[in-house]
């Protein structure tokens, strides 16, 4: 009986291990180049991918559109490009952040007034 009791707690401490692992080397690369959010000519917010990453961003404001998504929910842009959110009005204060698949996996962006 102590045996298997052994048994079944080193099988379950290797598995938490080996998972643990597979977590850590699957997250990417570390030196992530993050997103460049800003305002284009005509006051909208733009959002810069740098080449070879991937990356999807939100932009949240208390004026409408009040929550977007760029390029849109659950999906991930490669780069090199620009994400293009939808027109927010005239001195509306947006916050922008993305998610990436490289460290670090989270951007919290700048707070944005549309102009």
């Amino acid at each position: 009986m102590p045996n298997r009791l052994l048994r079944g707690l080193c099988i379950t401490a290797t598995t938490a291990a080996a998972a643990a692992a597979l977590v850590t080397t699957s997250a990417g690369s570390a030196s992530a180049t993050p997103p460049a959010p800003h305002l284009d000519r005509s006051g909208q917010i733009v959002v810069d991918v740098p080449a070879g990453e991937w990356w999807s961003c939100e932009a949240v404001s208390t004026s409408p559109p009040f929550l977007t998504f760029a390029p849109a929910l659950d999906q991930f842009a490669l780069g090199p490009t620009q994400l293009h959110f939808p027109p927010f009005p005239h001195g509306a204060h947006v916050w922008v952040n993305c998610n990436g698949n490289a460290l670090p996996v989270v951007y919290y962006g700048p707070v944005l007034t549309v102009r």
